[in-house]
């Protein structure tokens, strides 16, 4: 005798979701020097397929940044945090989409936390949704320069000298100036002057071969001779 059976009844349809989202950067240029940090937005995505879980959330993209010489890591409320702790990621990046979207990172160093001469790494990695909550499918490699830049902060100036003409010099004719620059850090681009002479209570200023002398305050500028190199001579001869 055959008993009474419960009919078949369906189960719970379920996706899985194995790939990690990716965030990148948008604007930051691996090796790029600043005078002060910059703002960090960027992208994220997680693919467009019906399988992806999509990030959402605006704390799923997160930005670490780390001091080269240190090692220490950037933290919030503003403070460095010693090694070993990198990477040390922050969630304020406030990402704005669904299965893609921007970001954008503003809680950078600045002030005090700021150190000039110094190189800083700065990943970015953004986080689906797919359970178990809040874990998901967490981005965990970082290629360069789309999730992974080094950036240098240099808020020294560069200096400069000159060696031709020689204060209080008479000269009869002046075909080139000449002198040093010197940086720090960075390294040197180029010489700006500001060649004038004062007739009857008139300052004129010298705008190159081209143009002569004009009324009007103007610099000139001549590229150093080994640019990027922290000590370099120049010329300026037009």
């Amino acid at each position: 005798v055959v008993g009474n059976q419960k009919a078949d009844e369906p189960g719970p349809i379920f996706k899985v979701d194995k790939t990690s989202p990716t965030a990148s950067f948008t604007s930051l240029t691996n090796g790029t020097g600043f005078k002060v940090f910059p703002a960090i937005p960027g992208t994220a995505s997680d693919g467009l397929t019906a399988f992806d879980a999509g990030i959402i959330y605006s704390t799923n993209v997160q930005v670490a940044i780390t001091r080269q010489d240190t090692m220490a890591c950037w933290s919030l409320p503003p403070v460095w945090t010693a090694a070993p702790c990198s990477p040390l990621w922050l969630d304020q990046a406030n990402f704005v989409g669904a299965s893609s979207g921007t970001w954008n990172f503003t809680a950078v160093p600045s002030g005090a936390n700021l150190i000039s001469g110094v190189r800083y790494v700065v990943l970015a990695r953004a986080i689906d949704t797919a359970r178990p909550f809040p874990a998901g499918n967490v981005q965990d490699s970082f290629a360069v320069p789309a999730s992974s830049v080094t950036i240098y902060i240099d808020t020294i100036p560069a200096t400069v000298s000159i060696t031709l003409p020689t204060q209080g010099a008479q000269r009869s004719a002046l075909s080139s100036m000449t002198g040093t620059l010197a940086d720090e850090f960075s390294g040197v681009q180029r010489a700006v002057l500001r060649i004038s002479y004062l007739n009857a209570g008139t300052s004129n200023y010298w705008q190159g071969t081209a143009l002569g002398w004009t009324a009007t305050p103007t610099l000139v500028s001549t590229p150093a001779a080994t640019v990027g190199a922290l000590a370099s001579a120049w010329a300026y001869d037009d």
